[in-house]
């Protein structure tokens, strides 16, 4: 990874965030403000499209550090994988992000996902050259909590700006969460791959 990155902040964004350039809308990737970040909505159908790797997993270690070559505090999350929906990977995955928390300073990407050690997800990823990063940023998580009804996903899109088309027009606007069993989104997922990427994993 860290011979990735030893030019400039742009060629940087480029190279990590390379699977963005489908879904954000800005030349840079992605537009911030200083509480959101604008994107298009990608839809399950479209994560898969633009993703190398899906995986249900469990994060089981999480590195903050500040990487000189980037000058800049990224953070390492490894993931212990339970299923690959698509991609060839090995037991464990690991994804680099931007930010984190660092010397008692938080720095974070405004619409990008955030991980804890112990909590369940199925995660869309793109795989570059040297580093695996989020297909979409915060789009690219789907969080797994157990209930007394059973399993259920969800996806948080609290903290991103869409670009909403509305009577021909496009505008700014936000979206709800989105919450299903997650047996219906495994069945849905399965057929999903299949059909996009023309086979399964197996």
């Amino acid at each position: 990874m860290r011979e990735l990155l030893p030019k400039v902040r742009q060629s940087a964004m480029r190279i990590v965030w390379l699977s963005l350039i489908a879904t954000v809308l800005s030349v840079g990737l992605f537009v911030s403000s200083a509480s959101a970040t604008v994107m298009k909505y990608a839809d399950v159908d479209r994560l898969i499209e633009i993703s190398d790797i899906i995986i249900h997993a469990e994060v089981v270690e999480q590195k903050t550090y500040f990487d000189t070559e980037q000058d800049r505090v990224v953070t390492d999350t490894t993931f212990g994988v339970n299923r690959a929906f698509w991609g060839k990977v090995g037991e464990k995955v690991t994804i680099q992000q931007w930010g984190g928390t660092y010397q008692g300073t938080t720095h974070y990407i405004p619409g990008d996902a955030r991980f804890e050690v112990g909590e369940e997800v199925v995660v869309f990823l793109h795989k570059g050259k040297d580093v695996v990063a989020l297909s979409a940023l915060g789009q690219a998580k789907f969080s797994v909590e157990k209930t007394n009804e059973g399993k259920l996903v969800s996806r948080d899109l609290s903290d991103i700006t869409f670009m909403l088309e509305q009577n021909g027009q496009q505008k700014l606007g936000h979206l709800p969460g989105e919450t299903r069993s997650f047996v219906s989104f495994v069945a849905e997922l399965e057929a999903l791959v299949q059909g996009i990427k023309g086979g399964t994993n197996e």
